[in-house]
């Protein structure tokens, strides 16, 4: 029966040991880095939103919906800019109903305009979701607010 024992901790103690050796190191870096692109309802009812001719989609009061996400090599930088270099929409139309006018309309053309602007990347705000070792993944979000409703 002391025989068993021994086997059985000396079993465990060289299994502990094997998977302590192979674990993942968390200290490694990704291999690559991701980024996202996010379009926010920040206003207290649903809204609808239209890229160029696509389809209408709804957004809930305090949801976000990723419009984009890039997975980049590791070598890379975070860059905004693959945003608009990436995405070839021209417009975006913001509704309160399906229906309806559009009661906020962003055109690319219109990015150098004063105001807020949806193709303007200081309108956009980081949101940093990562740990520290992922320094270069990022989120974007572009929020629509109450006040852009009314403009």
């Amino acid at each position: 029966m002391r025989k068993l024992i021994f086997k059985v901790i000396g079993l465990t103690v060289l299994t502990t040991m094997y998977f302590c050796q192979v674990a993942c190191d968390p200290t490694l870096q990704t291999s690559h880095w991701i980024q996202e692109w996010y379009l926010a309802n920040d206003t207290t009812q649903p809204i609808f939103y239209r890229f160029d001719d696509e389809n209408i989609e709804q957004i809930l009061p305090d949801e976000r919906i990723k419009l984009y996400n890039k997975n980049l090599s590791s070598d890379s930088k975070k860059d905004f800019s693959i945003f608009f270099s990436d995405v070839k929409y021209q417009t975006l139309k913001i509704y309160l109903d399906q229906k309806g006018a559009p009661v906020k309309i962003w055109n690319r053309a219109d990015a150098a305009i004063s105001g807020k602007q949806f193709w303007n990347e200081k309108d956009w705000q980081e949101v940093d979701l990562n740990e520290p070792a992922d320094a270069q993944d990022a989120t974007w979000v572009f929020n629509i607010t109450a006040s852009d409703l009314s403009e």
